[in-house]
């Protein structure tokens, strides 16, 4: 067996970077989802939409927003 101890460092820039992107993405698609009603989580439910990678899932916009259409998908970061 071998064994490698490494000192802990900080996460890079980048890194740093992609985590506030994602944690407003999902900020916003949370708040997106209570302004209409919670359409979009019984949307992924219903056709079991789990984000994964080149997974796409096409919504008609419900009423309270002012799109015409929600495409939710993968984002490679």
């Amino acid at each position: 067996m071998k064994f490698a101890l490494r000192s802990p460092r900080c996460p890079s820039p980048d890194r740093r970077r992609h985590r506030r992107h994602r944690s407003r993405a999902r900020r916003r698609g949370r708040d997106l989802d209570q302004k209409t009603g919670g359409t979009l989580s019984r949307a992924m439910k219903a056709s079991r939409f789990t984000g994964k990678k080149e997974e796409t899932l096409a919504i008609l916009a419900p009423a309270g927003v002012e799109f015409d259409r929600i495409l939710l998908r993968h984002r490679q970061g």
